[in-house]
């Protein structure tokens, strides 16, 4: 089923490191001749990854479809600009036109809240941002009863959100209460029951490479591998996620190299679907109004080497997709994207406000 922008709103820790054993001064040889060779034990095997990943740290190597490897140095988003305008001019535009809000630094150095994100992710599935908005507040208010009864009402800056024990030991009717779904209530169940029991946690999640939060985060009822690209990109705030399955990207990066993206002037989006970040705090989409951005003045960047596909191929893929909700294949998106890493999730933000009001992300 086509991923569209209608999941996309609503919507990043310590491990220490192992020492390797030292001998003591009394064990240290004087002489091979007069003490005998003192066998040293192995050092113990040290972790995978034995730190944790904050937003001004680089992650450990990402997804095998989200290869090169992030930033050797903390990650800056200018510097991630600067490597995309060179690969291609035009980002120039986007970038002029159009802030990069989940990447600036007042998100990068925000305090990740994984399982408020996730439960946001949920209750925001299949719905109009609005109705999502509206049940997050709801659920929300299940605990937090002195809370105003409008979204619209409450004070920005109130964080208010349940622990993950609250919402495990709240019912299925009253969770219902709020608006969700049978299933969306059981889904909220199993996620917090797993951060009860120790099998998730912000710190586990937060010292993970993408690869293991792939793997744990699918075995949660309700949250699949879309969604754990977008807490990736929105929460993690992992500078090199590609979402191979999104409709969107796939439209967006055939229009990006073809060179039919529409003429464009930044407008905030009045209407739309939302999954797991704020509307109007993150996203914003492109759209056809005065003071437009006209593409021709740089010349699309040349597809890469390492590409399957001709221009003529991508302008039919256009109208005439592989099937239904696959325009491109995750390998040929893999080539397309490759001369944009480790920066790719930057670029792919920037497509989403490219793309139609359907698919843009939020």
């Amino acid at each position: 089923m086509p991923l569209t922008r209608s999941s996309r709103r609503l919507a990043a820790t310590t491990l220490t490191s192992h020492k390797s054993p030292t001998l003591q001064s009394n064990q240290l040889e004087t002489s091979p001749k007069d003490q005998p060779e003192i066998k040293r034990p192995n050092p113990p095997k040290k972790p995978k990854y034995n730190h944790p990943i904050t937003p001004t740290e680089t992650l450990p190597k990402p997804l095998s479809s989200h290869q090169d490897t992030t930033p050797s140095s903390p990650f800056d988003l200018e510097d991630a600009k600067s490597h995309l305008i060179k690969v291609d001019r035009r980002f120039k535009l986007l970038f002029e036109s159009l802030p990069c809000k989940p990447f600036e630094s007042s998100q990068l150095n925000a305090k990740p809240e994984p399982f408020q994100s996730l439960c946001k992710s949920i209750l925001g599935q299949q719905v109009s941002w609005l109705a999502a908005r509206s049940i997050t507040h709801k659920f929300v208010r299940l605990f937090f009863p002195e809370l105003p009864e409008k979204a619209d009402d409450l004070d920005p800056s109130d964080s208010s959100f349940p622990t993950p024990s609250q919402v495990s030991t709240c019912s299925m009717e009253r969770l219902r209460s709020a608006g969700a779904s049978q299933r969306k209530a059981e889904y909220l169940l199993d996620l917090s029951n797993r951060f009860v029991n120790g099998q998730l946690s912000s710190e586990k999640l937060l010292a993970m490479n993408p690869d293991e939060i792939m793997e744990e985060l699918c075995a949660v009822r309700g949250i699949g591998r879309w969604t754990v690209e977008m807490f990736l990109i929105f929460t993690v705030k992992h500078p090199n996620i590609l979402p191979v399955s999104d409709l969107g990207i796939q439209k967006g990066l055939l229009r990006w190299y073809t060179n039919t993206i529409p003429i464009i002037s930044p407008k905030k989006k009045s209407k739309s679907k939302t999954n797991l970040i704020k509307p109007d705090e993150e996203t914003q989409v492109l759209e056809n109004q005065s003071e437009k951005v006209l593409w021709n003045q740089f010349d699309p960047a040349p597809l890469p080497q390492s590409c399957s596909l001709t221009i003529s191929s991508m302008k039919t893929r256009l109208s005439k997709p592989i099937k239904s909700g696959l325009y491109l294949t995750p390998k040929e998106m893999e080539e397309l994207t490759e001369p944009w890493k480790p920066f790719r999730s930057i670029a792919i933000w920037y497509l989403w406000s490219l793309t139609d009001a359907s698919a843009a992300p939020s």
